[in-house]
């Protein structure tokens, strides 16, 4: 139900008229950590630097973005950067759990879990419609 208010708010366009690729980053020495709160944004989505980061798995990476540059290979050089970045994200977003295929980046984890601001998932007005659908009102 929360899922459907979401899908079918004001993000959904400007979201799907962004540039959108997947970048394998096996290359790196370090895999990609996710977590209860994986999804990692610069910007606003209207922003024209706005750029969407998504660990999908331990190597996969899916980003998306207003400028079509972020579509380019990124150079195997630059994985492990990469990596870094969106772990030390994914992570200080966290709030609870951080899952990883291994134990080699635990104290990278209790550094940074929760180091960021919470953010707002849903504004108040979208939880009252979640509310609302679910009493069927």
């Amino acid at each position: 139900m929360i899922a459907d208010v979401i899908a079918n708010g004001p993000a959904v366009p400007d979201i799907a008229a962004m540039y959108w690729t997947c970048v394998d980053v096996s290359h790196s020495k370090f895999s990609l950590l996710t977590s209860d709160r994986p999804l990692v944004l610069s910007s606003g989505l209207a922003d024209p630097s706005c750029l969407l980061v998504l660990p999908l798995s331990p190597h996969k990476l899916f980003l998306s973005s207003n400028d079509p540059r972020f579509t380019r290979p990124l150079p195997v050089a630059r994985h492990a950067e990469k990596v870094k970045t969106v772990n030390k994200a994914v992570v200080q977003q966290a709030r609870e759990f951080v899952w990883s295929t291994d134990d080699n980046q635990l104290e990278f984890v209790r550094k940074h879990i929760r180091t960021a601001p919470d953010r707002v998932i849903l504004t108040d007005e979208q939880r009252q419609q979640g509310i609302a659908a679910a009493r069927g009102t």
